[in-house]
């Protein structure tokens, strides 16, 4: 490919690769009530990790429609740590773990966390081509060597 064609190509790319991560994450966003009201049903003394997790799951909302991928990882990471530790709680009661529907949120969001991960190294590929186009390595500087064309951000660190 010749400058600003593959440039365009690899933008496009990009663009694709971050539709499907933004979708995969917003997937992930809508699973995670019925985990929230499944710890809730089955473990109601349990009160604030459900919180923790609504409140870091407003916050998440309210970052993706308003950030980049940079700061986009940051509050999904946070998201995903949360989640991590009301599974933890949820885990650690028979109760909660014998119940269908904390079974059915805990599998839907295994395979949700499939789909980010999958995404994400769709989307950082896309990243490093386009960037190697530019001339640029990760998307943190300021310079271009590629004649042009705007570095675009990974989600992430990118696996080496």
């Amino acid at each position: 490919m010749s400058g600003a064609m593959g440039r365009q190509d690899t933008k496009q790319a990009v663009d694709t690769a971050w539709a499907m991560l933004d979708a995969a994450l917003t997937r992930r966003a809508e699973l995670v009530p019925a985990l929230i009201a499944a710890v809730r049903v089955n473990a109601p003394h349990e009160k604030a990790p459900c919180d923790n997790v609504e409140a870091t799951l407003t916050r998440t909302i309210a970052a993706a429609s308003a950030s980049g991928p940079e700061e986009r990882h940051a509050s999904e990471d946070e998201l995903q740590i949360a989640l991590s530790g009301l599974e933890r709680v949820g885990d650690a009661y028979s109760e909660v773990r014998a119940a269908p529907d904390y079974k059915q949120a805990q599998d839907a969001l295994f395979f949700a966390r499939k789909e980010i991960r999958e995404a994400t190294e769709t989307y950082n590929a896309a990243v490093a081509e386009h960037n190697a186009g530019l001339g640029q390595s990760g998307g943190r500087f300021p310079w271009s060597r590629g004649g042009g064309g705007e570095p675009a951000a990974f989600f992430g660190e990118p696996e080496s």
